[in-house]
C-alpha cells in the first residue's frame, strides 16, 4: 500500500481515505480530491479481498440466525391463521347476522 495526500497525481486503482471511510476509483491517472490533510491509502484487489471478506463473514454470521429466527416466525403465523380463518369467518358471520 501507499500513501497519498489530496491533490496528488495518481495512477488507477483503489484509494481510501480512512479519516472520512469515503473510498475511490480511479480507472485512470487522475487527482484525489481534498487537501493536503486528506490523506488516503492505495489498496489493491488482493488486500481489498482480505478487508472485505471479513466483514462480510461478520454480517453474514449476524443476520443468519436473525433470518432463520424471522422465517420460522412468518411461516408459523401462517399455519396459525390457517388453521384460525374458519372460525374467525364463523365469529364474523355470526355478528353479521346479529347486525
Amino acid at each position: 500500500m501507499f500513501k497519498f495526500s489530496g491533490g496528488d497525481v495518481v495512477k488507477k486503482g483503489h484509494y481510501w481515505n480512512f479519516s472520512t471511510g469515503e473510498r475511490i476509483r480511479f480507472e485512470g491517472e487522475s487527482i484525489l480530491p481534498g487537501g493536503s490533510k486528506d490523506i488516503y491509502l492505495r489498496a489493491r484487489s488482493g488486500f481489498l479481498l482480505l478487508v472485505v471478506a471479513p466483514v462480510l463473514g461478520l454480517a453474514y454470521a449476524f443476520f443468519l440466525p436473525a433470518a432463520t429466527i424471522a422465517i420460522f416466525a412468518i411461516v408459523a403465523i401462517r399455519k396459525i391463521s390457517v388453521i384460525l380463518r374458519p372460525s374467525l369467518e364463523a365469529i364474523t358471520q355470526e355478528s353479521k347476522e346479529k347486525t
